[in-house]
């Protein structure tokens, strides 16, 4: 029987912890300063929310748990907060005040 290597499996279950707090970090970041853009800006700003939230639970269960290496770690936390990153400059190309209309 093939079994996820430990690297992935902490990164779907930090990935589903991070779905769950996304919802509120992002909500937060809206009451703040209302979203403009549509739809679409919502779900790019949503996903963007997830990804920047997803390092610290992801490496926690890495770490404590499936005891990841650090390069390993390393690799999750730079290429979330990377993905992170290119879908918040979208969703502001998108959805902010400056976008084109």
């Amino acid at each position: 029987m093939n079994t996820l290597p430990s690297w992935l499996a902490a990164l779907l279950i930090g990935g589903a912890v991070a779905v769950v707090f996304g919802i509120f970090v992002a909500r937060k970041a809206e009451q703040k300063k209302p979203i403009a853009g549509g739809g679409l800006a919502r779900v790019l700003h949503y996903l963007g929310t997830v990804a920047v939230v997803t390092p610290p639970p992801t490496l926690l269960l890495g770490a404590f748990v499936f005891r990841i290496q650090f390069g390993e770690a390393a690799g999750i936390c730079v290429g979330s907060l990377a993905l992170g990153f290119g879908l918040l400059v979208i969703f502001a190309l998108v959805g902010g005040e400056n976008a084109p209309a």
